[in-house]
């Protein structure tokens, strides 16, 4: 599986400026843990896919090299060529992760709804065993 074109990008100034160091990088944009940017270069082992760097990471870089998004997202300097080509393949990449994303909070929401009716079952149940208890003393 091929390195994202992001990630390369991020990798080619990681190599150039900073002798491969990611944690010297990672210093030098302000994102800490260092972790956040090694994950770029490592598949997840639960999608099976590179991590798309986040959209602090895409900043930090931008505004501290003087890259645009598009230039780490795309890796042209020319964005006219095939510039619908690229907005589309960006957009579309960016409805995905939008998708994933929020695929995920809807996941969370579910199990936040199930360990709520949990608790009110369970706060039930505890009232009930006190009730119990009551009338046991009272008998």
């Amino acid at each position: 599986m091929e390195l994202p074109i992001v990630n390369q990008q991020i990798k080619k100034i990681i190599d150039s400026q900073f002798n491969g160091s990611v944690r010297k990088f990672s210093i030098e944009i302000g994102i800490n843990p260092y972790q956040k940017i090694n994950r770029l270069f490592l598949v997840d082992k639960r999608t099976g896919k590179y991590p798309r760097p986040s959209i602090e990471i895409l900043t930090q870089v931008s505004n501290r090299f003087d890259i645009s998004i598009e230039k780490l997202q795309t890796g042209l300097d020319d964005l006219k060529k095939d510039d619908y080509e690229v907005k589309f393949n960006m957009t579309s990449d960016f409805i995905q992760y939008l998708k994933e994303k929020d695929a995920k909070i809807e996941e969370l929401i579910r199990e936040n709804s199930r360990l709520e009716t949990e608790l009110r079952l369970s706060k039930k149940t505890d009232v009930r065993q006190e009730d119990n208890a009551e009338v046991a003393d009272v008998g």
